[in-house]
């Protein structure tokens, strides 16, 4: 059976992409650790809502809601390396990220009002960049790790657009593609 054009979901998330001088630093990183695997430079983002599998209507859709958002372009600082132990991330810390919270809030509202799904994340939003995961490390390997980056200055990153991106899962890893990109406006509605 040929499934209908409006029932094929892509598995989807919105994001901010990362410029190329940034992703310069973060895999100057790569170099001093092993055991764990690196997020690919054309990977590199930070994610404001994961959306998971969505149909072709619903997508178009989140472009509306996405146009309709006003917000100016921003700047977040990029700071410091940290972990997520549970799940084997790791990240870089983005220190005023009130205004990516805000953003993903207001993007669930939206969302849930037009389509009716709620995207909230269960355990909160926590807005971060990460560059790798891991499985068995040496905790002691990580802490110095850790250690030596906690402090690590990315500079700030000027975010003026927002991406819809497709993540297409293959044997070895994920590989993103963007399929929509809104430019922000200079008219700023959300507050940071």
């Amino acid at each position: 059976m040929i499934a209908k054009k409006n029932n094929l979901k892509k598995r989807c998330f919105i994001s901010i992409p990362i410029p190329e001088d940034i992703k310069d630093k973060i895999e100057g990183l790569y170099q001093d650790i092993n055991n764990i695997r690196f997020i690919t430079r054309n990977n590199l983002h930070i994610t404001v809502l994961f959306l998971g599998q969505i149909d072709l209507i619903e997508i178009e859709r989140i472009k509306k809601i996405m146009q309709d958002i006003k917000i100016s372009a921003f700047n977040i600082k990029l700071k410091g390396v940290n972990v997520f132990l549970k799940s084997g991330i790791l990240y870089i810390n983005i220190e005023n990220n009130n205004i990516i919270k805000n953003l993903n809030y207001e993007l669930v509202r939206r969302i849930n009002d037009v389509i009716g799904i709620d995207f909230s994340e269960k355990r909160g939003f926590n807005a971060h960049l990460t560059f790798a995961r891991y499985k068995n490390i040496d905790k002691e390997v990580l802490k110095r790790f850790i250690e030596k980056y906690k402090n690590l200055d990315l500079g700030l990153l000027e975010c003026n657009e927002l991406d819809l991106n497709e993540s297409i899962l293959t044997r070895s890893r994920a590989e993103y593609k963007t399929i929509f990109i809104n430019k922000l406006s200079n008219n700023r509605i959300i507050k940071d």
